[in-house]
Protein backbone atom coordinates (compact mmCIF):
# COMPACT_ATOMS: atom_id res chain seq x y z
CA UNK A 1 0.00 0.00 0.00
CA UNK A 2 1.73 3.12 -0.61
CA UNK A 3 1.00 6.14 1.47
CA UNK A 4 0.40 10.21 0.47
CA UNK A 5 2.22 12.56 1.90
CA UNK A 6 1.73 16.64 1.62
CA UNK A 7 4.07 19.32 2.69
CA UNK A 8 2.77 22.71 3.17
CA UNK A 9 5.33 25.70 2.83
CA UNK A 10 3.82 28.79 5.12
CA UNK A 11 5.20 31.60 3.71
CA UNK A 12 6.75 34.15 6.15
CA UNK A 13 3.98 37.19 5.19
CA UNK A 14 1.10 34.44 5.73
CA UNK A 15 2.45 32.94 9.09
CA UNK A 16 0.76 35.61 11.34
CA UNK A 17 -2.44 35.28 9.63
CA UNK A 18 -2.23 31.10 9.65
CA UNK A 19 -1.40 30.89 13.35
CA UNK A 20 -4.21 33.23 14.54
CA UNK A 21 -6.63 30.72 12.77
CA UNK A 22 -5.15 28.52 14.34
CA UNK A 23 -5.52 30.19 17.82
CA UNK A 24 -9.26 30.47 16.74
CA UNK A 25 -9.47 26.85 16.06
CA UNK A 26 -7.80 25.64 19.26
CA UNK A 27 -9.96 27.75 21.40
CA UNK A 28 -13.05 27.04 19.52
CA UNK A 29 -12.29 23.17 20.49
CA UNK A 30 -11.62 24.32 23.85
CA UNK A 31 -14.81 26.00 24.72
CA UNK A 32 -17.54 24.10 22.96
CA UNK A 33 -19.19 20.49 23.50
CA UNK A 34 -21.98 21.24 21.24
CA UNK A 35 -23.58 18.32 18.91
CA UNK A 36 -25.98 17.56 16.42
CA UNK A 37 -28.51 14.96 17.48
CA UNK A 38 -30.60 13.13 14.39
CA UNK A 39 -33.46 11.40 14.98
CA UNK A 40 -36.99 11.36 17.59
CA UNK A 41 -37.17 13.00 20.50
CA UNK A 42 -36.73 10.91 23.52
CA UNK A 43 -40.31 12.36 24.74
CA UNK A 44 -43.20 10.84 25.23
CA UNK A 45 -45.00 11.80 22.21
CA UNK A 46 -47.52 9.08 21.60
CA UNK A 47 -47.64 6.92 18.12
CA UNK A 48 -51.51 8.07 17.86
CA UNK A 49 -52.31 7.70 14.16
CA UNK A 50 -53.00 4.02 12.65
CA UNK A 51 -55.79 2.90 9.82
CA UNK A 52 -59.01 1.67 10.56
CA UNK A 53 -60.76 -1.85 8.85
CA UNK A 54 -61.31 0.48 6.00
CA UNK A 55 -57.73 1.46 5.41
CA UNK A 56 -58.23 5.49 6.29
CA UNK A 57 -55.84 6.96 8.76
CA UNK A 58 -57.73 7.60 12.14
CA UNK A 59 -56.36 9.06 15.52
CA UNK A 60 -56.28 6.58 18.34
CA UNK A 61 -54.80 8.40 21.46
CA UNK A 62 -54.75 5.05 23.54
CA UNK A 63 -52.32 3.11 22.04
CA UNK A 64 -49.78 3.53 24.88
CA UNK A 65 -46.67 3.44 22.14
CA UNK A 66 -44.24 6.63 21.96
CA UNK A 67 -43.07 7.62 18.81
CA UNK A 68 -39.63 6.86 20.07
CA UNK A 69 -40.41 2.88 20.09
CA UNK A 70 -41.70 3.03 17.03
CA UNK A 71 -38.73 3.97 15.80
CA UNK A 72 -36.20 1.69 17.93
CA UNK A 73 -38.56 -1.22 16.51
CA UNK A 74 -37.90 -0.25 12.93
CA UNK A 75 -34.47 0.35 13.39
CA UNK A 76 -33.29 -2.49 15.29
CA UNK A 77 -36.04 -4.93 14.57
CA UNK A 78 -38.10 -6.30 17.24
CA UNK A 79 -38.26 -10.18 16.38
CA UNK A 80 -41.26 -10.99 19.01
CA UNK A 81 -43.53 -8.38 16.96
CA UNK A 82 -42.58 -9.84 13.42
CA UNK A 83 -40.67 -6.17 12.76
CA UNK A 84 -37.67 -7.29 11.12
CA UNK A 85 -34.74 -4.76 10.79
CA UNK A 86 -35.04 -1.52 8.72
CA UNK A 87 -32.55 0.72 9.71
CA UNK A 88 -33.56 4.75 8.57
CA UNK A 89 -30.79 6.16 10.66
CA UNK A 90 -28.23 4.59 10.67
CA UNK A 91 -27.70 3.17 7.12
CA UNK A 92 -28.37 7.08 6.13
CA UNK A 93 -25.50 8.22 8.38
CA UNK A 94 -23.66 5.26 6.80
CA UNK A 95 -24.55 6.59 3.50
CA UNK A 96 -23.79 10.47 3.72
CA UNK A 97 -20.68 10.41 5.93
CA UNK A 98 -18.91 12.37 3.61
CA UNK A 99 -21.44 14.91 2.63
CA UNK A 100 -21.59 15.30 6.72
CA UNK A 101 -17.63 15.75 6.70
CA UNK A 102 -17.67 18.07 3.77
CA UNK A 103 -20.92 20.26 5.66
CA UNK A 104 -18.86 20.18 8.69
CA UNK A 105 -15.36 21.01 7.59
CA UNK A 106 -17.49 24.27 5.81
CA UNK A 107 -18.70 25.15 8.87
CA UNK A 108 -15.34 24.94 10.24
CA UNK A 109 -13.88 27.31 7.76
CA UNK A 110 -16.60 29.87 8.33
CA UNK A 111 -16.67 29.93 12.13
CA UNK A 112 -12.43 30.47 11.61
CA UNK A 113 -13.24 33.57 9.98
CA UNK A 114 -15.95 34.67 11.98
CA UNK A 115 -16.08 33.05 15.33
CA UNK A 116 -19.80 33.86 16.24
CA UNK A 117 -22.75 31.54 17.93
CA UNK A 118 -24.56 32.62 15.24
CA UNK A 119 -22.37 31.40 12.43
CA UNK A 120 -22.45 27.75 14.48
CA UNK A 121 -26.10 27.84 14.47
CA UNK A 122 -26.73 28.55 10.66
CA UNK A 123 -24.00 25.65 9.70
CA UNK A 124 -24.78 23.39 12.50
CA UNK A 125 -28.66 23.68 11.09
CA UNK A 126 -27.48 23.40 7.55
CA UNK A 127 -26.50 20.08 8.72
CA UNK A 128 -28.76 18.98 10.71
CA UNK A 129 -31.60 20.12 8.28
CA UNK A 130 -29.59 17.93 5.48
CA UNK A 131 -29.44 14.63 7.80
CA UNK A 132 -32.83 14.94 8.73
CA UNK A 133 -34.12 15.20 5.14
CA UNK A 134 -31.78 12.74 3.95
CA UNK A 135 -33.37 10.42 6.48
CA UNK A 136 -36.50 11.16 5.84
CA UNK A 137 -35.72 10.78 1.80
CA UNK A 138 -34.32 6.76 3.38
CA UNK A 139 -37.58 6.33 4.52
CA UNK A 140 -39.75 6.97 1.69
CA UNK A 141 -37.53 4.74 -0.50
CA UNK A 142 -36.94 1.45 2.13
CA UNK A 143 -38.77 -0.91 0.05
CA UNK A 144 -36.68 -4.35 1.88
CA UNK A 145 -37.72 -6.06 3.73
CA UNK A 146 -41.07 -5.79 2.59
CA UNK A 147 -44.02 -5.67 4.71
CA UNK A 148 -45.88 -8.78 4.97
CA UNK A 149 -48.89 -9.04 2.52
CA UNK A 150 -51.48 -8.77 5.13
CA UNK A 151 -49.86 -5.49 6.13
CA UNK A 152 -49.59 -4.13 2.66
CA UNK A 153 -53.33 -4.90 2.36
CA UNK A 154 -54.02 -3.30 4.96
CA UNK A 155 -52.33 -0.06 4.06
CA UNK A 156 -53.54 -0.53 0.22
CA UNK A 157 -56.99 -0.45 1.50
CA UNK A 158 -58.14 3.46 1.71
CA UNK A 159 -56.98 2.66 -2.72
CA UNK A 160 -59.47 0.30 -3.29
CA UNK A 161 -59.88 -3.84 -2.95
CA UNK A 162 -57.24 -5.71 -3.12
CA UNK A 163 -55.03 -3.01 -3.56
CA UNK A 164 -51.08 -3.52 -1.99
CA UNK A 165 -49.09 -0.93 -0.71
CA UNK A 166 -45.11 -2.01 0.21
CA UNK A 167 -43.73 0.59 1.89
CA UNK A 168 -42.66 -0.66 5.11
CA UNK A 169 -41.26 2.82 7.23
CA UNK A 170 -44.59 4.62 5.61
CA UNK A 171 -48.29 4.37 6.55
CA UNK A 172 -49.38 7.29 8.40
CA UNK A 173 -46.80 8.94 7.91
CA UNK A 174 -45.82 9.94 11.70
CA UNK A 175 -43.00 8.21 12.09
CA UNK A 176 -41.34 10.29 9.15
CA UNK A 177 -41.92 14.01 10.34
CA UNK A 178 -41.15 13.23 13.77
CA UNK A 179 -37.34 12.84 12.90
CA UNK A 180 -35.83 15.97 14.07
CA UNK A 181 -32.92 17.59 14.54
CA UNK A 182 -31.14 19.45 18.20
CA UNK A 183 -28.49 21.07 18.10
CA UNK A 184 -26.73 20.78 21.34
CA UNK A 185 -25.04 24.14 22.24
CA UNK A 186 -25.57 24.24 25.68
CA UNK A 187 -21.15 25.16 26.22
CA UNK A 188 -20.72 27.67 23.67
CA UNK A 189 -18.92 30.56 25.00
Amino acid sequence: MRSLSVKFQLLEKNKRHAERYLRRLVSLKRNTKESIKIGIPSSSTLHTLERDGKGNVIENSGSGVTMLEVAAANEFGAPGAHIPERSFLRSTVTKNKNKYKKLGVDLVKKIVKNPSKEEYMTGAGKIGLTAVNDVRETMVNLMDPPNAESTQLKKGRSLGKGEKVNNPLIDTGQLRQSITYVVDNKNYK
